[in-house]
């Protein structure tokens, strides 16, 4: 039996059930306060009784509330009400980035303007020095006008996960966990770099970097870092540049020091490569395999003339 929504939680009049997340329910609502729509996530009460959960939950709230930028969704508040925790967020109409990723790999100029503006929003709340934690598809909308918003901060499930589990309940979630998140549970601004690689590793080629039949085998294979052969699959290869597979391979290194050092030098790289991009109207179209050599990876990035992005790419 389905449960009844209520028509009205403080001020906030509920309008519809927008879908459950791992965190909770989400409601789309009316403040009739101030008078705007708004998004409720209703924080499931479990969640909140685990510490690690709740102190990262209500620490990135906080800290949310201090930045305002156009490719971060906004935190209007936070509530307590009867036991149930009730985070209010700006509501953003568009669709989730996996909506995106079903319709098949996107062109490289369409590519480079949303990983360029997912880069802006995370190197934002890095600078703040706030972690997402939990980065994936369904935490980044796309708005009609193109316009791209990240969500959900602090609000992994990570935490109570390791008190209750050892794997993650969702495959959707363990495909984009790094692998110093599983075997320790801690994360980073690098973890989050991780993340993002995996994202637009199923952006450029329409497919998960990893996969497996649960979340177990799937992070089997992040942590002993089994991919096909070739980072990209084949037909993807054959239509993509390969200083844009470099950067993929670089931001789903095995080890955090081998990644970018921040979130600022991919901001520098991807904004070099959309330079290129729309400076030029040819290019050259190199594989570029994970076991490839140093040299293979400079000649590669030499034939295409983006001698600043290997710099970047290279700078320790």
């Amino acid at each position: 039996m389905e449960k009844t929504l209520p028509k009205q939680i403080l001020q906030y009049a509920i309008i519809e059930e927008l879908g459950h997340g791992p965190a909770g329910q989400i409601l789309k609502a009316w403040d009739t306060g101030l008078e705007r729509i708004v998004c409720l996530k209703l924080i499931r009460p479990e969640l909140m009784e685990c510490r690690g959960f709740k102190a990262r939950c209500l620490s990135t709230r906080r800290g949310l509330s201090e930045i305002a930028h156009p490719n971060i969704g906004n935190i209007f508040g936070m509530h307590q009400t009867d036991g149930q925790y009730i985070i209010v967020e700006e509501y953003i109409d568009g669709m989730f980035l996996d909506e995106q990723i079903a319709r098949g790999p996107m062109e490289i100029n369409a590519f480079l303007n949303t990983a360029t503006q997912i880069a802006a929003g995370l190197d934002q709340a890095h600078s703040k020095l706030i972690i997402h934690g939990n980065l994936k598809p369904t935490n980044i909308i796309i708005q009609p006008d193109g316009h791209v918003k990240i969500v959900d901060f602090g609000l992994s499930t990570l935490p109570w996960e390791r008190e209750h589990s050892e794997v993650p309940h969702s495959i959707k979630d363990a495909r984009y966990r790094s692998p110093e998140e599983i075997s320790s549970g801690e994360v980073s601004p690098l973890s989050d770099l991780f993340s993002l690689g995996a994202i637009f590793f199923e952006l450029l080629s329409g497919e998960p970097a990893f996969k497996g039949p649960n979340p177990r085998e799937i992070q089997k294979q992040i942590q002993s870092r089994q991919t096909d052969p070739d980072l990209m699959p084949t037909r993807a290869q054959k239509r993509l540049p390969g200083d844009c597979i470099l950067m993929v391979n670089k931001l789903l290194a095995h080890w955090p020091n081998e990644r970018f050092k921040n979130t600022t030098q991919l901001m520098i790289t991807l904004e070099e490569m959309k330079s290129f991009e729309e400076g030029t109207t040819s290019r050259t179209f190199l594989p570029v395999w994970l076991d490839a050599p140093r040299m293979y990876l400079m000649i590669s990035v030499l034939v295409a003339l983006l001698v600043v992005l290997w710099l970047v790419l290279t700078t320790n």
